[in-house]
């Protein structure tokens, strides 16, 4: 018995044996053949994958659809594709254009045949891209239009030197009223003979007949998919071949528009249901439908009524003619093909409100068989991505003494290393089929492999990879090879067609700025709450109650935030979290601040910036004893970490001994505030307090260091960012006020006096506490903190500022030597830093694909 699918169809106004004028590539194309060669061949515009299904939506007609096909297992040897590409075309030439419908029909239809010398050798089925001449709206060339060919790979003139097209004049009126043109359909009515065309392709699979002479092949489809059929009924009574002659019975039920009353093609079906049953239980008749997407259900209605009569239940039936198959997803970019005939499950393609999906069933299974079912999805999700974006692959060079040098040969279709640690050996390695290999333009000593297929641009990276990969070497000193840096789409998500590039690019830069804007808000903050508490602590305000109101205001602020935004994600909290939060807010919240504000109150504001820039280094020394950190001065990252180190540890000292002159001078104006009380106590600080605020400000980096530490370990156990902060700040609160309680029996020290020491409270704790550290840990999040702490240099220099035009304090040589020293250590580790995390990335990435390629072997 003939497998047969069940597709539903257009409403049209005449359906039967007819053969009319086709449209742009269909969107639904099935083919059915015997039960041991079963296919079904189905497409949609806009395919895009779910979590657990792949799904279309409906396109304009003119544009280039993206179709999900399950093909049978048939000989595909000598298919060609995309010979010619958009930046290649092929030019043909227009022989023939004439409309093939009447002057009363409600569109307009034409048949064409381009001569194209034997250059694009085709199959029945596949499609030819066509680009229309001048310019779309943005200035730029027109987009290729995919066409289903109309002829059989001999062509109309039987020398196969011609390929021919049905295409619809698109025009159709939108929502504003406007009549809108098809840009290529009208372009291709209106050619004239003689008339030059760019041709690219072919693309797609072929859809061919059966070999058998005798065969029944009934054909159901509407007016869009009436290009193949065309094709099967040229070569069927019109061509003659030595080796073929149909002597069978062909069917065709077709739908076009015309005045009249609408008719579905399974309303003509059901007419001569007896008779196609009939048919379709001979092994020798094979059904195709070429249409619209909407066919299957009307059909699966008139299937399950036929095959009752012989006590079959259709859809079961049919399920089991879909297994063990192959599906194919076709796109813009190409074919590609998964075969799932090992996996015992059963795949569906439902549409539901108007929406498709693709449905992957498992009776009865277990763990196991859940796992398959991701992997296949996953699969088909992969193949949808490539047909439609395309994979691109970066690599990086890595190497210490020996550079390595690569040039790409035989049409950026292979690759050949050269002074690989210093050898003379040529290593060559040759991409897997459909993938190519450039050069970076933009970045140095990268590599870029753009491909369709998921799994063999991987596997073309893995052979560089393993071409360069040297075995016996401790990996964590030994970086030298090629390895993958980083995985993408050729194509990136556009942000609506408006604007087009335009807008992505604006958009690109918002989530460029987005991060520098914050790091630039913090700085401010931080800089400007520095000066504020510094004129507070000369006012008279305590140290320790300070710390106390402010760690309480920053609670007070996050409290809430922290409850409704992660109220659903907060980790549990336990005895081991609380004494992590504890000792955080201990070193943080109370040691940190306190030493930082004593410091400050024996030192300047600008002085005190210049040690916060000391913290990435302390960081550094304290990982080192723990293991958190690795040094090898053979390499230049190595280097970098341990220079930058003793420049920032002689930049504090030389801060800390060295004073020397004065660099400004106090000015008339700056006499006169200073006859009010407000002039500048820089000039008036003692050797001996300078130094001793010195050490506090060191101790203050050592203890924000040790906070750092522990706070890397506490958002492993506990990723609440916002309830985290808000249970440091009220523990540092009350901690900070038990140690004014107990230091200060005063209670006059806990009284707010003045405008100065209540700005500085609520603006320390709202401004820095609060919205500061929700900036600086987004920021941490998305730009890491490499980039983060390259911007609190800038601290300094803003407070360098608000001292010199605010405070009135003057800057000495020696805090400008020792900044200048600080600073520049600074960005040296943290350049080394960079470096030694993009190589270990590289390395991690290695040695994961190795383990993948290792468990590979043992499944």
């Amino acid at each position: 018995m003939a497998a047969v699918n069940t597709v539903s169809s257009l409403p049209c106004s005449k359906a039967g044996a007819a053969v009319a004028g086709g449209a742009p590539r269909p969107s639904t194309c099935s083919v059915f053949y015997p039960p041991r060669c079963w296919s079904k061949r189905s497409s949609g515009n806009g395919v895009r994958a779910q979590a657990s299904t792949t799904e279309t939506t409906a396109a304009p007609a003119a544009e280039v659809t993206t179709k999900v096909e399950k093909v049978s297992k048939k000989q595909v040897d000598g298919v060609v594709t995309n010979k010619y590409r958009p930046k290649e075309p092929y030019t043909g030439r227009c022989l023939l254009n004439t409309r093939i419908t009447g002057d009363d029909a409600p569109g307009e239809t034409w048949h064409m045949v381009f001569s194209t010398d034997g250059e694009i050798p085709y199959r029945e089925g596949q499609s030819i891209g066509v680009i229309p001449d001048g310019i779309d709206k943005n200035g730029k060339p027109h987009k290729l239009r995919l066409y289903s060919i109309a002829s059989s790979a001999i062509g109309d003139f039987a020398d196969s030197k011609t390929v021919s097209l049905c295409v619809k004049r698109l025009v159709y009126t939108n929502d504003q009223g406007e009549i809108v043109k098809g840009v290529c359909s009208n372009f291709l009515c209106d050619l004239k003979p003689g008339s030059d065309v760019k041709i690219t392709g072919p693309v797609g699979k072929e859809m061919l007949m059966p070999k058998d002479p005798n065969a029944t092949i009934i054909m159901l489809g509407t007016g869009t998919g009436i290009a193949p059929f065309r094709s099967f009924l040229w070569k069927m009574f019109f061509e003659e071949h030595d080796d073929y002659k149909f002597n069978g019975l062909a069917w065709l039920f077709l739908g076009t528009n015309a005045a009249g009353e609408k008719m579905y093609i399974q309303t003509r079906m059901a007419e001569y249901k007896d008779e196609l049953w009939e048919l379709l239980k001979k092994d020798n008749t094979y059904v195709y439908m070429c249409g619209l997407k909407g066919m299957e259900k009307g059909i699966d209605d008139i299937m399950i009524d036929l095959a009752a009569k012989d006590g079959i239940d259709w859809l079961d039936y049919k399920k089991q003619l879909k297994k063990s198959e192959q599906w194919n997803v076709e796109g813009p970019r190409g074919k590609l093909t998964r075969n799932f005939k090992h996996l015992n499950l059963d795949f569906q393609l439902l549409e539901v409100e108007g929406v498709r999906k693709l449905q992957v069933d498992a009776w009865f299974g277990t763990r196991r068989t859940m796992a398959a079912i991701r992997t296949a999805i996953s699969h088909v999700q992969n193949l949808i991505t490539g047909v439609t974006k395309g994979y691109r692959y970066k690599m990086r060079f890595v190497y210490a003494h020996f550079p390595i040098n690569a040039s790409i040969t035989n049409s950026n279709t292979a690759i050949e290393i050269r002074n690989f640690l210093g050898e003379k050996k040529v290593r060559k390695v040759d991409m897997l089929e459909g993938v190519t290999i450039l050069r970076s333009e933009k970045v140095k000593d990268e590599l870029v492999l753009d491909g369709n297929d998921i799994e063999l641009v991987s596997r073309s990276a893995a052979l560089i990879n393993q071409k360069c990969h040297v075995k016996n070497k401790d990996i964590r000193k030994f970086l030298d090879g090629i390895y993958v840096s980083d995985k993408g789409t050729i194509t990136e998500d556009q942000i609506g067609w408006t604007n087009g590039m335009l807008l992505t690019q604006r958009m690109n830069w918002v989530e460029f700025l987005k991060p520098v804007v914050a790091m630039l808000v913090f700085d401010t903050l931080f800089a400007l709450m520095t000066a504020l508490v510094k004129k507070a602590l000369a006012d008279g305000l305590n140290h320790v109650v300070f710390i106390t109101l402010r760690q309480f205001v920053a609670a007070v602020l996050l409290a809430p935030i922290a409850y409704f935004k992660e109220r659903n994600t907060r980790p549990r909290f336990t005895t081991e979290i609380f004494a992590y939060m504890f000792m955080s807010a201990l070193l943080g919240g109370l040691c940190a601040q306190y030493l930082f504000f004593l410091g400050l109150s024996y030192t300047t504001a600008t002085l005190t910036a210049t040690f916060s820039n000391m913290t990435p280094v302390f960081t550094f020394l304290i990982a080192i004893p723990l293991q958190l950190e690795t040094v090898d001065v053979r390499s230049k990252a190595g280097l970098a970490k341990v220079v930058g180190t003793l420049m920032s540890v002689g930049g504090a000292t030389l801060l800390g001994l060295y004073k020397g002159a004065a660099l400004t001078h106090t000015t008339s104006s700056v006499q006169e505030h200073g006859a009010k009380g407000i002039t500048s106590n820089s000039s008036s600080i003692s050797k001996e307090r300078w130094m001793l605020g010195s050490v506090l400000l060191v101790l203050n980096c050592i203890s924000f260091s040790l906070w750092m530490l522990l706070q890397g370990k506490l958002t492993k156990k506990y990723p609440a960012v916002f309830s985290s902060t808000a249970f440091m700040t009220s523990f540092s609160s009350m901690q900070a006020g038990v140690v004014a309680l107990t230091t200060q029996r005063r209670l006059s020290v806990w009284l707010i006096r003045g405008n100065i020491q209540i700005i500085a409270v609520v603006f320390a704790g709202v401004g820095v506490s609060g919205i500061g550290y929700v900036l600086m840990t987004w920021c941490i999040e998305k730009k890491g903190p490499v980039f983060t702490a390259g911007f609190m240099p800038l601290i300094q220099i803003m407070a360098a500022l608000i001292d010199l035009f605010f405070l009135h304090e003057q800057i000495f040589l020696g805090s400008a030597i020792g900044a200048a020293l600080v600073i520049g250590g600074l960005y040296l580790l943290l350049w080394g830093k960079s470096k030694e995390a993009s190589a270990t990335a590289l390395l991690a990435k290695a040695v994961e694909q190795d383990g993948e390629k290792k468990e590979n072997l043992e499944a």
